[in-house]
């Protein structure tokens, strides 16, 4: 079982945002080329590969949240406490 923390939450994000950079700056790379008739094969090739990576860092800060939700859950069931929408109501024990 992988153990992640919040600094790994927090580098997906960093991760995810740096991708969508990336991928902006590569669709103008792609325009500017076009406007120059310049060939654009490359710089295709790579912006799909920039997406895809961009899809595989989503999933991964996903997989980092809900193990984190599921530990968090487990932590407060082991104390007796509950988490989770009716977290805040009264038990009817």
């Amino acid at each position: 079982m992988t153990h992640y923390t919040r600094a790994d939450l927090d580098m997906a994000d960093r991760h995810i945002a740096q991708g969508e950079r990336h991928i902006v700056q590569q669709e103008q790379l792609v325009t500017s080329l076009r406007l120059k008739q310049l060939p654009t094969a490359a710089a295709e090739a790579q912006l799909v590969t920039l997406n895809a990576t961009l899809v595989q860092h989503r999933a991964h800060r996903a997989a980092i949240a809900e193990a984190l939700n599921v530990a968090l859950n487990a932590a407060l069931n082991a104390t007796g406490r509950r988490s989770g929408p009716d977290a805040n109501l009264p038990s009817c024990t």
